[in-house]
């Protein structure tokens, strides 16, 4: 259930002194122009969509938002040459709508390129990383741009996610400390299931997928592309301790894809790619 703060000073301190660059994910420039991953309109159940990744109070945090800038765009009905698009905020609020701000401010992010300004028929990418010092809830995200055209007199403000271009909700989801230590991975504090691996990934046909649980139980097994399509779903009889699932792809066109093994919404996630 979603934990809607009344006041807060600030989700996350974010420090960049030895922060990497992000790196776009160039795969999804086949799917076309767009913010990626795309929000969630599936509640959290959908693991391509939204900020797929969990946080931990007082843990160092990082996500990157893929951009994929269209070299056009269509302003009230009319599609308009794009001369660029600039990213000018990130604000995560308390509410989906109508709710506080809780956390704005160009320190709060970085990008590539640096001065998080892309041209028309680009990719580039926007990423968050810092220690996170809210309380454990769920926090709404919403990027904030503005889009140059010589069709438009003044810079054009646009936001995702927006019901028109990108409908859904970006939602960073922060759990409590762990008692194992900021070390600890997520997937194995929050989960079930640990260790997943694909052999062989890259693969053309088939491929083995072990992973790692702590009970008995059945599980879901799906595979969805970049757009959130499912491509294949099945369950599995999972024992405690190691296991794993043979998979045929044959079926699938070459490219990246995502597989998740869980129950409910206790997932873990990892990619798959798929040769010709």
């Amino acid at each position: 259930m979603r934990k809607f703060l009344l006041s807060l000073l600030a989700v996350a301190a974010f420090t960049f002194a030895n922060a990497q660059a992000c790196i776009a994910d160039t795969a999804y420039t086949s799917i076309g122009a767009g913010v990626y991953p795309l929000p969630d309109t599936t509640g959290g159940q959908d693991p391509t969509l939204g900020i797929n990744k969990g946080a931990y109070q007082n843990c160092n945090f990082d996500f990157t938002f893929t951009a994929v800038v269209p070299d056009s765009l269509t302003v009230q009905g009319q599609l308009v040459a794009l001369t660029s698009i600039e990213l000018k905020s990130i604000v995560f609020k308390d509410a989906p709508v109508g709710g506080n701000v809780v956390m704005t401010g160009v320190e709060n992010y970085m990008c590539d390129p640096a001065n998080c300004l892309w041209v028309g028929g680009t990719i580039g990418c926007v990423k968050i990383e810092g220690t996170v010092t809210a309380p454990p809830g769920q926090y709404y995200a919403f990027i904030g741009t503005e889009v140059i055209s010589p069709a438009i007199p003044v810079p054009l403000p646009l936001e995702f996610p927006n019901s028109t271009l990108a409908p859904g909700e970006y939602v960073l989801t922060v759990l409590a400390e762990p008692t194992g230590g900021c070390a600890t991975g997520v997937n194995d504090l929050e989960s079930n299931f640990s260790a997943t691996k694909a052999s062989p990934n890259p693969f053309n046909g088939t491929t083995t997928i072990s992973f790692e649980s702590k009970e008995n139980l059945v599980a879901d097994f799906k595979v969805f592309n970049l757009l959130g399509k499912m491509m294949h779903a099945e369950q599995v009889d999972v024992l405690n301790g190691e296991n794993n699932i043979d998979f045929d792809g044959s079926d699938l066109s070459a490219g990246i894809y995502i597989y998740s093994i869980g129950q409910g919404s206790d997932i873990v996630t990892e990619r798959l790619v798929v040769n010709q």
